[in-house]
Protein backbone atom coordinates (compact mmCIF):
# COMPACT_ATOMS: atom_id res chain seq x y z
CA UNK A 1 0.00 0.00 0.00
CA UNK A 2 1.40 3.15 -0.74
CA UNK A 3 1.53 6.41 1.12
CA UNK A 4 1.26 10.09 0.28
CA UNK A 5 4.36 11.49 -1.40
CA UNK A 6 4.02 14.95 1.00
CA UNK A 7 1.13 16.57 2.78
CA UNK A 8 -1.88 17.32 0.62
CA UNK A 9 -2.77 20.71 -0.16
CA UNK A 10 -4.44 22.84 2.08
CA UNK A 11 -7.98 23.34 1.63
CA UNK A 12 -10.13 26.93 1.25
CA UNK A 13 -12.60 25.94 4.27
CA UNK A 14 -9.23 25.56 6.31
CA UNK A 15 -6.89 22.32 6.55
CA UNK A 16 -9.12 19.59 5.24
CA UNK A 17 -7.55 18.37 2.39
CA UNK A 18 -7.35 14.61 1.01
CA UNK A 19 -5.35 12.45 -1.23
CA UNK A 20 -6.91 9.93 -3.72
CA UNK A 21 -5.27 6.44 -4.61
CA UNK A 22 -5.94 3.55 -6.76
CA UNK A 23 -6.89 0.64 -4.88
CA UNK A 24 -5.12 -2.23 -7.12
CA UNK A 25 -1.88 -0.92 -7.42
CA UNK A 26 -2.09 1.55 -4.37
CA UNK A 27 -0.19 4.22 -6.59
CA UNK A 28 -1.35 7.76 -5.56
CA UNK A 29 -3.78 9.03 -8.36
CA UNK A 30 -4.31 12.90 -7.11
CA UNK A 31 -4.54 15.44 -4.39
CA UNK A 32 -7.31 17.71 -3.58
CA UNK A 33 -8.35 20.52 -1.79
CA UNK A 34 -11.94 20.17 -0.16
CA UNK A 35 -14.51 23.04 -0.20
CA UNK A 36 -17.55 22.50 1.77
CA UNK A 37 -20.94 22.88 0.12
CA UNK A 38 -19.65 25.57 -2.47
CA UNK A 39 -16.67 25.35 -4.79
CA UNK A 40 -14.91 28.58 -5.41
CA UNK A 41 -16.71 29.09 -8.84
CA UNK A 42 -20.01 29.73 -9.90
CA UNK A 43 -22.58 26.88 -9.19
CA UNK A 44 -24.28 27.65 -12.30
CA UNK A 45 -21.18 26.08 -14.51
CA UNK A 46 -21.54 22.69 -12.36
CA UNK A 47 -25.00 22.06 -11.45
CA UNK A 48 -28.27 22.73 -13.14
CA UNK A 49 -31.96 22.28 -11.99
CA UNK A 50 -34.14 20.52 -14.45
CA UNK A 51 -38.12 20.28 -13.06
CA UNK A 52 -39.81 17.37 -12.84
CA UNK A 53 -42.47 16.05 -15.27
CA UNK A 54 -45.40 16.70 -13.30
CA UNK A 55 -47.04 19.90 -12.66
CA UNK A 56 -45.79 20.62 -8.98
CA UNK A 57 -43.24 17.95 -9.59
CA UNK A 58 -39.91 17.73 -7.86
CA UNK A 59 -36.73 19.65 -8.95
CA UNK A 60 -33.62 17.59 -10.04
CA UNK A 61 -30.43 19.08 -8.97
CA UNK A 62 -27.79 17.37 -11.99
CA UNK A 63 -23.84 17.80 -11.25
CA UNK A 64 -21.50 18.15 -14.20
CA UNK A 65 -18.07 18.95 -12.56
CA UNK A 66 -15.52 20.69 -14.43
CA UNK A 67 -11.88 19.00 -15.89
CA UNK A 68 -10.45 18.03 -12.37
CA UNK A 69 -13.17 18.55 -10.12
CA UNK A 70 -14.89 15.78 -8.36
CA UNK A 71 -18.01 16.05 -6.19
CA UNK A 72 -19.13 13.81 -3.33
CA UNK A 73 -22.14 13.81 -1.60
CA UNK A 74 -22.46 11.75 2.06
CA UNK A 75 -25.05 9.97 3.54
CA UNK A 76 -26.32 12.54 5.42
CA UNK A 77 -26.25 15.19 2.34
CA UNK A 78 -22.60 16.77 3.10
CA UNK A 79 -21.21 17.81 -0.17
CA UNK A 80 -17.84 18.14 -0.92
CA UNK A 81 -15.95 19.99 -3.75
CA UNK A 82 -12.62 18.38 -4.27
CA UNK A 83 -10.00 20.30 -6.68
CA UNK A 84 -7.71 17.70 -8.21
CA UNK A 85 -4.53 17.80 -8.67
CA UNK A 86 -3.37 14.54 -10.84
CA UNK A 87 -0.09 12.97 -10.07
CA UNK A 88 0.87 11.71 -13.32
CA UNK A 89 -1.41 9.89 -16.42
CA UNK A 90 -2.53 6.82 -15.58
CA UNK A 91 -5.18 4.15 -16.41
CA UNK A 92 -7.40 4.95 -13.19
CA UNK A 93 -10.43 6.41 -14.48
CA UNK A 94 -12.47 3.18 -14.74
CA UNK A 95 -10.56 2.18 -10.82
CA UNK A 96 -11.78 1.23 -7.69
CA UNK A 97 -10.55 4.37 -5.28
CA UNK A 98 -9.26 5.24 -1.81
CA UNK A 99 -9.35 8.68 -0.28
CA UNK A 100 -7.37 9.14 2.09
CA UNK A 101 -8.50 12.72 4.72
CA UNK A 102 -6.44 14.74 6.39
CA UNK A 103 -7.66 17.33 8.55
CA UNK A 104 -6.12 20.02 11.26
CA UNK A 105 -3.27 17.51 11.29
CA UNK A 106 -4.63 14.61 12.71
CA UNK A 107 -4.00 11.36 11.27
CA UNK A 108 -5.35 10.38 7.65
CA UNK A 109 -8.87 9.10 7.86
CA UNK A 110 -9.71 6.19 4.47
CA UNK A 111 -12.65 5.83 3.13
CA UNK A 112 -13.31 3.15 -0.22
CA UNK A 113 -14.62 4.89 -3.41
CA UNK A 114 -16.13 2.46 -5.89
CA UNK A 115 -16.48 2.88 -9.84
CA UNK A 116 -19.64 2.89 -10.72
CA UNK A 117 -19.83 3.96 -14.52
CA UNK A 118 -18.72 6.29 -17.07
CA UNK A 119 -21.46 9.13 -17.75
CA UNK A 120 -21.48 11.20 -20.81
CA UNK A 121 -23.09 14.57 -18.97
CA UNK A 122 -24.96 15.54 -15.80
CA UNK A 123 -26.06 12.85 -12.78
CA UNK A 124 -28.31 13.21 -9.80
CA UNK A 125 -26.06 13.04 -6.94
CA UNK A 126 -27.93 10.26 -4.49
CA UNK A 127 -26.71 10.02 -0.99
CA UNK A 128 -22.97 8.08 -1.05
CA UNK A 129 -22.23 8.64 -4.66
CA UNK A 130 -19.71 10.98 -6.39
CA UNK A 131 -18.70 12.17 -9.79
CA UNK A 132 -15.20 12.69 -10.61
CA UNK A 133 -14.04 14.70 -13.98
CA UNK A 134 -10.91 13.76 -15.49
CA UNK A 135 -8.49 16.36 -17.04
CA UNK A 136 -9.71 15.86 -20.47
CA UNK A 137 -13.47 16.27 -18.98
CA UNK A 138 -14.31 12.27 -18.64
CA UNK A 139 -16.84 11.84 -16.28
CA UNK A 140 -16.95 8.56 -13.60
CA UNK A 141 -20.00 7.83 -11.49
CA UNK A 142 -18.76 6.53 -7.93
CA UNK A 143 -20.23 5.39 -4.86
CA UNK A 144 -19.28 5.80 -1.41
CA UNK A 145 -18.29 3.53 1.26
CA UNK A 146 -21.15 2.93 3.66
CA UNK A 147 -19.14 4.09 6.82
CA UNK A 148 -18.21 6.92 4.84
CA UNK A 149 -20.15 9.64 6.18
CA UNK A 150 -19.66 9.04 10.06
CA UNK A 151 -15.73 8.86 8.65
CA UNK A 152 -15.93 12.37 6.64
CA UNK A 153 -18.34 14.40 9.54
CA UNK A 154 -15.47 14.37 12.61
CA UNK A 155 -12.90 15.90 10.53
CA UNK A 156 -14.79 18.85 8.85
CA UNK A 157 -16.60 19.39 12.24
CA UNK A 158 -13.49 19.88 14.24
CA UNK A 159 -12.42 23.46 14.68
Amino acid sequence: QATSRGPAPRSGTGGFAARLFEVSSGHAVASASIFLYHPPFPLTSAVIYRPGSDPGGLVSELFCPPPSWAILRSGSGLLLWLQLTFEEPRSWFSSDLRIEFEAFGNPPISSAIAAIAEVPEHVALQLNEGLLCSPEGRLLHTRLAPHFDRQVKEPCSSP
